[in-house]
């Protein structure tokens, strides 16, 4: 399998896919494939999608197949088996991009086995539970002192065809076309056919989830990585590629298009837009409201009499504001600093009052401080956190949990400080709009009038009123480490319709209609009503109007998010042209 992004490898990532780099003088997947050819495997079929392009000289080099997969960048692994599900026989399931020293494949195996590591301590990863014949009989997600699923797995030709009837009978439920083989795998564990576990040594099976391991491993990475973008990089700052080290990505809302490293040369970080291919110093060693200097002031208003100097801080993100990772006499924060352009969008006083609402609903980390004048904040660090992406959140448990958190939000018993009148907010980013003599996208004024008949609609509809976050980006979803979820960011929150925060939650993030349908009726608890989606197409028009101006506005302050607003005004038009053909009559009013 070969159809990933592997994001966490930037830069390289980013100009080819992981399993063509070549390690140790061999092409990864190429390596891999004489393997499998030097045991006697000569059907080999290499399921593509991101850079795909890339992979096909394999076809005449080796005489390999190659299948697309046009999901790779919507669904995990799931969408590459289906696409593969008839091929299915005697199997080796591989991913591209791990590295055998041996060869693993030389060996005919007797049956059908999932290779393993083991974990001393905790991890994160699939954790086996095993009989004493070396049985699979459980799985799960996160273990100590255990065997973990790692590398290549093999199905026997009974194991093959009992999984291909499940995954054909099950791929469209959305819990299984958002997730893993392996979770469809361990749904049905007790119905399939025994797979062992195969124990593997250290070392036995090599893989790099960063430019950095991949450099332990092949000093030639050190300052020779072939990358355009490490070259780039190199003679602007006049640095070996060695200098470049502590690379991580960086998520701007939904996309992850910047990563920031430390130059070791000149001790200074920067950050590099992969998009504009812009390389700049980071903010926090600059003049300004993000720089270290006036982060540590901050810092000494927050803890009045304490020393400061030795905070660490680390940049995690950021959207409208800038996130920053505080660690400070032992404990771990999350100090927000509001972004550029911010004055007359946010009232600081709402947010503050409603956020400290969101912690006694349990779903706002705690909060220990908050300046409603310059709307800087500081929370508890979600220690160990993942935070969720479009991909994430649409996985089952994850789905699940979601609708949970909007169904204890929109059940609150108290009102919030303010009431959240989309209508209101766009006439307001209008009037900002043109203060800051921002121009809205072509045909603004032609779209208006139809986008303002919506609430005579959503009235018919019937409009109801509860405590709602209206910010539902998935990057403001984090996951503790025992499976807690929180909702994080208030900045927009206040009363409005329930129906405007799944509205938001399935555009954000880009949901299928099935994993729509799967939310709504786990929020409704069963059906769903009859206008549910009327509300929520109505709802996602407003929504991608109010975001369209608030990119204008945001960019007339300094801020580039490249195409989200006008892909936003788009998608609105698009939707409302939808609304129009069914309601041509009410809209026209």
């Amino acid at each position: 399998m070969a159809a990933g992004t592997a994001s966490r490898f930037a830069p390289l990532s980013y100009e080819k896919p992981k399993g063509l780099l070549e390690v140790k003088g061999e092409v990864l997947i190429e390596r891999q494939i004489r393997q499998l050819k030097e045991a006697g495997i000569d059907d080999v079929t290499i399921v593509v999608g991101y850079k795909a392009e890339q992979f096909e000289y394999l076809k005449d080099k080796f005489g390999v197949s190659l299948v697309l997969n046009e999901d790779y960048n919507r669904y995990n692994n799931t969408s590459s088996v289906i696409r593969v599900i008839d091929r299915l026989e005697d199997t080796y399931i591989c991913s591209s991009d791990n590295y055998f020293p041996e060869n693993v494949f030389a060996q005919k195996p007797l049956t059908s086995f999932y290779s393993a590591l083991y974990a001393e301590g905790r991890t994160g990863e699939y954790c086996m539970q095993l009989d004493e014949e070396d049985n699979i009989v459980a799985v799960t997600v996160g273990g100590a002192d255990s065997w973990y699923m790692v590398g290549h797995v093999f199905f026997s030709k009974e194991f093959s065809e009992a999984f291909r009837e499940i995954m054909k009978a099950e791929y469209e439920k959305p819990e299984t076309k958002a997730g893993y083989w392996e979770d469809l795998y361990i749904r049905h564990i007790d119905s399939l056919p025994r797979m062992k576990v195969h124990r593997y040594s250290p070392h036995d099976i090599e893989e790099f989830d960063s430019l950095e391991e991949l450099r332990e491993f092949d000093q030639k990475y050190l300052n020779d990585s072939g990358s355009e973008i490490m070259r780039n990089i190199c003679q602007t700052l006049s640095c070996q590629e060695s200098d470049i080290v502590e690379i991580s990505v960086i998520k701007k809302g939904m996309t992850a298009h910047e990563f920031e490293f430390l130059c070791r040369k000149d001790r200074t970080r920067y950050v590099y837009d992969m998009v504009s291919n812009v390389l700049e110093e980071d903010i926090m060693h600059h003049d300004g409201p993000f720089s270290r200097k006036n982060l540590l002031k901050h810092l000494s208003d927050i803890f009045p009499g304490e020393d400061v100097s030795e905070a660490r801080i680390k940049r995690i993100g950021g959207m409208s504001n800038k996130n920053f990772k505080v660690v400070l006499g032992g404990k771990k924060y999350v100090l927000r600093v509001p972004g550029y352009g911010s004055q007359g969008m946010v009232d600081r006083t709402n947010e503050e009052f409603n956020a400290i609402e969101g912690c006694k609903m349990g779903v706002n980390p705690k909060i220990r401080y908050f300046d409603p004048t310059t709307g800087v904040k500081l929370s508890d660090l979600v220690t160990n956190a993942e935070t969720l992406d479009a991909d994430t959140i649409q996985n089952e448990d994850n789905m699940r949990k979601v609708a949970q958190i909007y169904r204890k939000v929109h059940k609150h018993p108290y009102s919030l400080k303010n009431e959240f009148n989309i209508f209101e907010e766009i006439h307001k980013y209008e009037t900002l709009r043109e203060k800051s003599n921002a121009e809205m996208y072509d045909g603004w004024e032609e779209l208006k009038p139809k986008v303002l008949a919506l609430k005579g609609y959503l009235e018919e509809l019937g409009l109801e009123k509860c405590a709602c976050h209206n910010d539902a980006v998935p990057e403001n979803f984090i996951m503790s480490e025992d499976g807690r979820m929180f909702l994080i960011d208030w900045e927009y929150s206040g009363d409005n319709d329930p129906m405007a925060d799944l509205a938001a939650l399935f555009l954000e993030s880009g949901f299928t209609k099935e994993n729509q349908d799967f939310v709504l009726r786990e929020y409704f608890e069963g059906d769903i009503p009859e206008n549910a989606y009327k509300k929520i197409l109505c709802f996602q028009v407003l929504w991608d109007t109010l975001w369209a101006q608030w990119t204008v506005i945001k960019e007339a302050n300094g801020d580039d998010f490249g195409t989200y607003g006008i892909d936003r005004y788009n998608r609105a038009i698009h939707n409302l042209r939808t609304i129009c053909n069914e309601r041509f009559e009410k809209l026209e009013r």
